[in-house]
């Protein structure tokens, strides 16, 4: 659900293809950022490396709901404090 969810805010939006690519790349871990690093930053680099992504890790679905966990998991910092704010 989560994953159908992230498709089609992100995905499906109006955003240039190089921007998706770009959200991507800083989404994934750095083994699966070695992965697609080589690629052009370009729609078709794009394209590349969620095919590249989906033949490797399975469906897009899957890798999307990881992303979306992943993105769940990040620390917050819930408290006002300026200064800890720009510790964190």
């Amino acid at each position: 659900m989560a994953g159908d969810v992230f498709e089609s805010e992100f995905d499906e939006s109006s955003a240039p293809e190089v921007t998706k690519f770009s959200y991507l790349k800083e989404l994934v871990n750095l083994k699966v950022r070695n992965l697609i690093d080589g690629l052009p930053f370009t729609p078709d680099g794009h394209q590349k490396a969620q095919d590249l992504l989906t033949r490797r890790y399975g469906e897009a679905s899957e890798v999307v709901g990881t992303y979306v966990r992943n993105i769940l998991e990040l620390p917050t910092k819930r408290e006002r404090n300026v200064e800890e704010i720009h510790e964190f």
